[in-house]
């Protein structure tokens, strides 16, 4: 078991290092042809709009959860929630 300690984090700074190598080679592709770039820039457009409206959307959960967290904690230390 601690072998398996002692290389975990290695193997994390491996794995980051093979990420990173992944990510050079890929920024220094050609980036395509005309068409090609269109289409990249209509999906990171439709990417972006997705992310946007799912961010707003956990919003909703993340708040109620905090709500209910900070109730159930004020509850649980005798305080009375108003």
């Amino acid at each position: 078991m601690e072998l398996l300690t002692s290389i975990s984090p290695m193997v994390g700074m491996v794995g980051l290092m093979v990420a990173f190598a992944i990510s050079f080679t890929l920024k220094r592709q050609p980036a395509g042809n005309e068409p090609m770039q269109g289409i990249a820039e209509q999906i990171h457009i439709g990417a972006m709009a997705f992310l946007k409206r799912e961010q707003c959307c956990a919003c909703v959960f993340r708040d109620r959860r905090r709500v209910v967290v900070g109730i159930v904690l004020a509850s649980a230390n005798g305080s009375r929630v108003h």
